[in-house]
């Protein structure tokens, strides 16, 4: 089984492999990331307010990555965006970060409206992808099976049949 930092890193490296070269560079010589679970979302910090992690002299900026963010690739690239642009602790940040990592190719992820509303772990909406879905919230995902038939009865009795299956394991 995959672990949770296992998953964050995988998802790190393709975001750090998309971004543009100088806000890697930073990342890399500036920004550590830690998985963290004691907030309730992911966020940036200055490393000088950091006081129980042992870390690096360069080190400037701190990202916590909420598990439930370990899979999103724009909430990772979205608190790159804030430790490159220097926000933390000014007002009205969000929308420029927002706007550096869509044009890293990370858009903010919209709660798509799709066939399995809400997510039956969490209760979020799933975002639909080529192969399933995926609940940004608590990273449930849902294999879809391409050939299946058109019908939304059979397509629903699918998913409810799937979704059991999966609480069986």
């Amino acid at each position: 089984m995959i672990s949770d930092r296992e998953i964050l890193d995988r998802t790190l490296t393709t975001v750090l492999n998309a971004i543009p070269e100088d806000v890697r560079s930073y990342v890399h010589g500036h920004v550590e990331f830690y998985l963290s679970n004691l907030y309730k979302t992911s966020m940036c910090v200055d490393a000088n307010l950091v006081k129980d992690l042992k870390i690096r002299k360069s080190t400037q900026k701190v990202i916590f990555i909420h598990s439930k963010h370990i899979r999103s690739k724009w909430a990772i690239a979205h608190e790159i965006a804030h430790a490159y642009l220097d926000h933390i602790g000014q007002p009205n940040t969000e929308q420029m970060a927002n706007a550096l990592s869509d044009g890293w190719g990370f858009p903010k992820e919209v709660k798509a409206q799709s066939p399995i509303n809400p997510c039956p772990r969490c209760g979020e909406y799933m975002l639909k992808l080529d192969t399933g879905y995926l609940c940004s919230n608590c990273g449930n995902y849902i294999h879809v099976d391409p050939v299946m038939s058109e019908s939304e009865d059979d397509y629903n009795n699918w998913i409810r049949a799937s979704i059991f299956t999966m609480f069986l394991r």
